[in-house]
């Protein structure tokens, strides 16, 4: 008769080195306040032009909870939009080119992450022209953000229907004063 012994450590080859851990944690502690403000902007405009989002979403979002799908991927930048996620390794998935002006029609389930060792193999990323835009997961009852490649504990919300559950519209575009941002809204058929 074998005998089945389960373990909560985590195997040595994933094991992060005491130093790295202690700079990722004070990482952590000091997001770049500047692009993230800067994202928060540009998404809050997007989310005031009706054109792109519907009040709808962010009520539905906040009354369902659960699993979140981003089902449109909306580029009304002048540039080429990619996303993918990390789920459960380190191999893209769900990976999307948006060209510039256009929209596509693909499904990506956000992954949800609750600490920087989920993190490593889950999350999502939007890239315009070449360069990140941000990174994105599901903790709690929101969708999160981090312009930069850590996770964050109670990192701001995406803007628009941030709220976790539900079918979603992604939408990246640039503000009047050239500001790149991102907002998720609500899946318009």
């Amino acid at each position: 008769m074998s005998k089945i012994i389960q373990s909560t450590e985590v195997p040595l080859h994933l094991q992060i080195p005491e130093e790295q851990q202690i700079q990722e944690e004070e990482q952590l502690q000091q997001p770049d306040i500047d692009l993230v403000g800067e994202l928060v902007v540009a998404g809050s405009w997007i989310v005031q032009h009706p054109e792109f989002l519907s009040d709808v979403g962010t009520w539905w979002s906040q009354m369902v909870g659960g699993v979140t799908n981003v089902r449109s991927w909306v580029n009304e930048t002048d540039q080429e939009v990619q996303v993918w996620k990390l789920d459960g390794g380190y191999w893209w998935k769900d990976h999307y080119t948006i060209p510039a002006m256009q929209t596509i029609d693909a499904d990506m389930w956000i992954p949800w992450v609750d600490n920087p060792y989920q993190y490593r193999t889950h999350h999502a990323t939007i890239q315009v022209g070449g360069k990140v835009l941000a990174h994105f997961w599901q903790s709690g009852r929101l969708i999160r953000f981090n312009v930069s490649d850590t996770f964050v504990y109670g990192a701001p919300g995406v803007p628009g229907a941030s709220g976790a559950g539900g079918t979603r519209t992604m939408i990246m575009a640039s503000d009047p004063q050239s500001r790149t941002g991102f907002a998720l809204g609500t899946f318009k058929p």
